[in-house]
């Protein structure tokens, strides 16, 4: 993916993310690679965000509290979209990870899956 140079980049690959889990017509699964824990959840979009159910598929030792669920939305996906860069092209770091946060894990995972 090229990198996400200006704010139209940045909408465009929300945009693209959105429609993507929009057009399954169904709950994604996905993981969040933040934890390493391997543990799977639903997302699915709901208006201009996306909803994240902390509710594990698998992975019985996950450290979320079950029925937790996380919103994610446009402006949150902006604030990580650099990191976002260096996630994909393997540059990122631990450091990078620790400030990504809960939300922002969630969404990288979702680009990650999707685009």
């Amino acid at each position: 993916m090229p990198p996400l140079k200006d704010l139209a980049d940045k909408r465009k690959a929300w945009d693209t993310l959105s429609e993507s889990l929009k057009s399954k017509g169904v709950v994604i699964q996905t993981w969040s690679r933040s934890r390493g824990n391997g543990c799977y959840f639903h997302a699915i979009v709901s208006g201009d965000s996306i909803i994240v159910s902390g509710t594990p598929l698998k992975a019985p030792s996950c450290n979320i509290k079950i029925g937790k669920k996380r919103s994610i939305d446009y402006a949150q996906f902006e604030q990580v979209a650099n990191i976002f860069e260096k996630y994909v092209t393997g540059e990122t770091s631990r450091m990078d990870m620790l400030k990504l946060g809960w939300n922002s894990s969630y969404i990288i995972s979702l680009i990650v899956r999707l685009l």
